[in-house]
């Protein structure tokens, strides 16, 4: 999934849905002494949703590290972080929309249940993700992702848990992208916003049948060709610095599990695919 959906778990505690059985694709890389096991996850899930089976349980029981994107768990340094980033825009967002969106947008506002002066203070980017919570909600009840129950593991077993960047690190990403990236953003969680409910139930599904084309295609493909300069940055730009960090954990010794969202992990600009460009020996776990 893409940061965006990460931030929303970081903001919001939403779901409890469909009852189902989760396969998702677990891939490992080895050079040497090392082995580091690849885990894509979707960061909200249905409550419901079994995703845990003996491969990603034997993984974990093998590491001794487990890598995150960020750390999501202290709610005060979110609320700090959102009101510094993602607040306090001089100008309303709903100016900054083209005509035929302000209307829509006023209507979505409507809709999310959320107070609409937090909009109005909102920079784009925080609006959108705001809008896209709500359409979940709408669509039923989600609960935190995988990175949840893999945290509360690693702490169980005393397992380090460092992480490939920092939430303000995240939240300043987003506060980054220029305006009119940030607009086109938003634009299409305006066409899409009564929509979610489907889109997600479609991502779920490929998500958990390790169907790798069709999350690439509803990831990044779809968001590459919408929102280009919020792919090549969010996605591309993480891909690569996630592989480099990897790799270079790959020269040691001993054994990593790394759980990011399942975006980063599929396509020929994965994580998987950028490591065997390096070289390294990288197959889809049975």
């Amino acid at each position: 999934m893409t940061i965006r959906r990460l931030c929303i778990a970081a903001l919001l505690t939403l779901l409890a849905a469909l009852p189902a059985r989760a396969d998702p694709a677990l891939w490992v890389a080895h050079r040497n002494d090392a082995t580091v096991y690849l885990f894509g996850t979707i960061h909200v899930l249905p409550a419901k949703t079994r995703w845990m089976d003996s491969r990603i349980g034997a993984a974990l029981a093998q590491s001794t590290e487990l890598w995150t994107e960020a750390d999501i768990g202290n709610l005060a340094a979110n609320v700090a972080a959102l009101r510094h980033y993602g607040l306090g825009a001089a100008q309303s967002t709903e100016t900054l929309l083209p005509p035929d969106y302000r209307e829509r947008f006023r209507h979505d506002v409507a809709l999310s249940g959320m107070p609409p002066l937090l909009f109005a203070h909102a920079r784009p980017w925080l609006a959108e993700i705001l809008l896209d919570a709500a359409a979940l909600q709408h669509a039923g009840p989600v609960v935190m992702g995988a990175e949840s129950t893999l945290l509360a593991y690693a702490h169980d077993h005393h397992m380090a848990t460092p992480t490939f960047e920092t939430l303000d690190q995240q939240f300043a990403m987003l506060a980054d992208m220029p305006d009119a990236a940030q607009i086109t953003a938003l634009e299409q969680e305006i066409d899409e916003f009564d929509g979610a409910g489907p889109e997600f139930t479609q991502l779920l599904a490929a998500w958990q049948a390790g169907d790798q084309d069709t999350l690439d295609r509803l990831t990044n493909q779809d968001m590459r060709k919408h929102q280009k300069a919020s792919w090549t940055e969010l996605i591309l730009r993480r891909n690569e610095g996630f592989a480099q960090k990897i790799a270079d954990r790959l020269q040691g010794s001993g054994t990593a599990f790394v759980a990011v969202g399942a975006a980063h992990l599929c396509g020929s600009t994965g994580v998987p695919a950028l490591l065997k460009n390096q070289g390294f020996e990288v197959t889809r776990a049975q």
